[in-house]
């Protein structure tokens, strides 16, 4: 575009109905779909909300392809945390059959690797779980998270490998002088 600005038009007319179709895919599920899906999370494993899961899926997968695709905005955490989240619903409706007591473990441990998985951080993963929602030091929910979160990042890693996928390739280094608090320490001595 920076060779052709004309093309310009037809990209801001496309972002529009890419917009539009998104709210279509959204609307009937907004209240689970819209925003990170943190707070939506968090009311699920209080037990003051239920969510169905393949719905929100599906619609929150769709919409995020359909968002980044043409370059819009689109933060990683909450749509994978949100993803992991009703895959672990998924994993606990079609195979485990958990009890009320443990039916949303799957969907914290999902959480972790939905989160590893966006940042390829394991740690950050099983730690944003027991921090922001469960509140829960426990060896019962660590060790499951952790392991998820390490099979995720590993995951990761096999598909698409090392090289962070917003790369900016450093091809010249800045002088020292370029910082102002290297600069000052520098005049000191």
């Amino acid at each position: 575009m920076g060779k052709h600005p004309w093309l310009l038009i037809p990209y801001i007319l496309g972002t529009f109905i890419v917009a539009w179709l998104i709210g279509k895919i959204v609307k009937p599920y907004e209240t689970d779909v819209v925003r990170s899906g943190v707070t939506q999370l968090k009311a699920v494993l209080l037990g003051k909300h239920r969510i169905h899961w393949w719905p929100v899926l599906w619609r929150k997968f769709v919409a995020s392809l359909l968002t980044i695709c043409p370059g819009l905005f689109l933060g990683r955490e909450g749509p994978s945390i949100q993803i992991g989240a009703c895959i672990g619903a998924c994993f606990n409706e079609k195979f485990f059959h958990l009890t009320d007591k443990d039916k949303y473990l799957l969907m914290e441990y999902g959480v972790a690797a939905g989160l590893s998985a966006a940042f390829s951080a394991p740690l950050a993963g099983t730690m944003f779980l027991l921090e922001e929602m469960t509140h829960n030091f426990n060896s019962r929910i660590l060790i499951p998270a952790l392991t998820s979160s390490i099979v995720s990042a590993f995951i990761t890693f096999l598909f698409f490998g090392t090289k962070p996928c917003l790369y900016i390739p450093i091809t010249t280094k800045l002088p020292v002088a370029s910082y102002p608090c290297y600069d000052a320490m520098l005049e000191e001595k």
